[in-house]
This record gives structure tokens, C-alpha cells and sequence, in this order.
């Protein structure tokens, strides 16, 4: 389950620097601290049931099956590296899922919360 939670951390991470807005995006992404960032993102969602079973539900998905089995991939997400990540298709589709979706918004929401 941990690769899971790593893998739906760098997701967010990706979607949130994808998404931010220009005058965020021109400072970067601070690699140093990306996975820590990943590790709190992962915290978050280990805490929240509903985020639990959504990412459960995806364990039989074929592109998720086939993220985990990609040597680069799964490399590129052990190393959070975020800019790899945005440039990889396999990746980019896992982006594009609509349950991925849902754990995204979730997840933001709850940040804006805190």
C-alpha cells in the first residue's frame, strides 16, 4: 500500500504545480523539499478513510497495474521528481482518472481547510 500512497502524493504534487497559478509557478518547485512534502501529503491521506478506499479501488486498474510495473516510472516517483513526472505519458494518464480526480479534490479541500 505504501507505493500506492507515494504514487497519489507525487499525483497531487504534479496536479497542484500543473495548476498553480503563474505568479506560484515562477517560483518552482523546491525538489529539496518535495519529498517531504510528499511524506505530509501521504500522512494526510493514510488519516482519511474515504481517501483509503478510494485508492484501494484502483489496485485492479490497468494503468495503475502497468504504473507500478514501469522500472522509470516507479523511479521518478521514488525520486519525486516532479518535472520527469510531468512530461510522462504513462503518468499524466494516471492524472486523467476520474477516482484520481476525486482524491485530488479531496485532498486540496482539505488542505484549505487547515
Amino acid at each position: 500500500m505504501k507505493k500506492w500512497i507515494v504514487i497519489f502524493g507525487c499525483l497531487i504534487l504534479v496536479w497542484g504545480y500543473g495548476n498553480a497559478s503563474a505568479e506560484n509557478s515562477s517560483a518552482g518547485f523546491d525538489e529539496a523539499n518535495g519529498a517531504a512534502e510528499v511524506q505530509s501529503l501521504s500522512q494526510s491521506m493514510q488519516n482519511d478513510q474515504e481517501i483509503m478506499n478510494m485508492i484501494t479501488s484502483l489496485k485492479n486498474d490497468p494503468d495503475f497495474i502497468k504504473a507500478l510495473d514501469d522500472p522509470q516510472l516507479m523511479k521518478e516517483i521514488n525520486n519525486t521528481d516532479i518535472e520527469a513526472l510531468k512530461n510522462n505519458p504513462k503518468f499524466l494518464k494516471l492524472m486523467d482518472n476520474q477516482t484520481v480526480k476525486r482524491i485530488q479534490e479531496k485532498v486540496t479541500e482539505g488542505n484549505k481547510n487547515q
